[in-house]
């Protein structure tokens, strides 16, 4: 079960597990306009590990058989670029489609609000539902939050879910004020982890 680097032969199975573990994630569905995304999402998680792989050191991390998938930037690389978000266009509308809209304006205010402080950024973590509950999640983050403890770098995410906080706070996360958001999106928490 211990986590190893997704390589690039990796991408589809860690796209599809994360479509599979963001499927009913409230921010998802309501951009998206779906009640389970599972077979709408992996396109623009296909992208989203495309655009690591463009970084010099791509921070992404798989448990055996892809059975979990965390996605980091390290400091320094979560920068929003126009090229970046061209490239990413086409798996986000075959995800979206209609709802690209209301993605771009979360994305905004996630944007917005996004620390200047050097730090760990996760984008996203999750377990394919079936291996939900295995402990997947604290060993998918463990090799990234190791690193942060050592180099004395704090991380950073927004949780789009409430119920996934008390698992961030388990691993060091406090809760900051909730994202200003478009009327009728669901609540978005950053987290910030301060290194051990």
């Amino acid at each position: 079960m211990s986590p190893r680097p997704l390589e690039r032969s990796d991408t589809d199975e860690a796209a599809t597990a994360l479509a599979d573990a963001f499927a009913e994630d409230p921010a998802m569905c309501w951009a998206g306009g779906f009640d389970d995304g599972s077979t709408r999402l992996a396109p623009m998680w296909r992208g989203a590990i495309a655009r690591r792989f463009r970084h010099p050191e791509p921070v992404m991390w798989v448990t055996d058989e892809v059975g979990a998938v965390a996605l980091w930037d390290a400091p320094g690389h979560h920068a929003y670029t126009a090229g970046g978000a061209l490239r990413s266009l086409p798996g986000v509308i075959r995800s979206f489609r209609w709802g690209v809209g209301r993605l771009v304006r979360l994305g905004n205010a996630m944007e917005a609000a996004h620390p200047s402080e050097p730090h760990y950024y996760l984008l996203a973590v999750g377990a394919r539902r079936d291996r939900q509950g295995q402990g997947l999640g604290s060993e998918i983050l463990r090799p990234v939050l190791d690193r942060c403890d050592e180099e004395g770098v704090p991380a950073y995410l927004e949780n789009s879910n409430p119920r996934n906080e008390p698992f961030y706070a388990r691993h060091g996360f406090e809760a900051r004020d909730p994202l200003d958001l478009p009327d009728g999106a669901p609540p978005i928490v950053p987290m910030w982890r301060a290194p051990r």
